[in-house]
């Protein structure tokens, strides 16, 4: 344990997605290992505007930075975020006479590219692809407005993993991914799941890295 901490202490000030290459490798070496991951969970706070009021507050994404390395000299990394949004049911809709039942969903996306990706890009991807984004703070304009938007947007689970499915498939940068979303259902007692994994280009490296990554706990993004 105390050369771990020793290879962390070492980069304490600073750890990127430049030199967790670097920590990796130093770790296999004090170790004496043949593999090594590294799994970091973070908030990553964006400002965010209310959509009528325009009122700015600071809105939390859980974001996941995880690198494998081993002694072929070959090298991994995947981002992951989790980001909470709102979705309203399609068949509520469609069967009830007021309204439709809504909830707080989460969408979690993992990614591994080959050009630099910024993580405000991803969570516009899995906003768009939701009923409604959500904000940390709203005036009465804009509960209206992001009400309505939802009850003009209404998505399953299936439909969440599908759209952000089909623009991860589209951008040439990205390797591999991995899209789950989690639906709080309001009315049932049981929630919505659904998931898409896919292989753009595929690596010895990669799908060891998978098989380890895979064995720790995801939605505690």
């Amino acid at each position: 344990m105390s050369r771990m901490l020793e290879v962390l202490n070492s980069h304490s000030n600073e750890i990127t997605i430049d030199n967790i290459p670097e920590i990796l490798r130093k770790t296999r070496e004090h170790l004496d290992s043949p593999q090594a991951i590294i799994a970091l969970r973070f908030p990553y706070f964006i400002q965010k505007k209310a959509p009528v009021s325009g009122i700015t507050s600071m809105f939390a994404a859980n974001i996941l930075f995880s690198g494998f390395s081993d002694e072929t000299g070959g090298d991994s990394f995947i981002l992951g975020l989790r980001i909470p949004v709102t979705t309203l049911c399609p068949c509520s809709k469609e069967i009830s006479a007021f309204g439709a039942h809504n909830q707080r969903s989460f969408v979690t996306l993992y990614v591994q590219f080959k050009k630099f990706i910024w993580i405000e890009e991803l969570i516009s991807v899995i906003e768009e692809s939701a009923s409604c984004e959500i904000y940390p703070l709203l005036k009465r304009p804009d509960e209206k407005f992001v009400t309505e938007k939802a009850f003009s947007n209404p998505v399953f689970a299936e439909d969440i993993v599908r759209g952000i499915s089909e623009k991860m498939m589209a951008d040439k940068r990205i390797k591999w991914f991995m899209v789950e979303t989690l639906h709080l259902e309001s009315i049932h007692s049981h929630n919505a799941y659904a998931r898409i994994e896919r292989f753009k280009t595929k690596s010895t490296v990669l799908t060891e890295h998978l098989r380890m990554f895979k064995g720790f706990p995801r939605q505690e993004l």
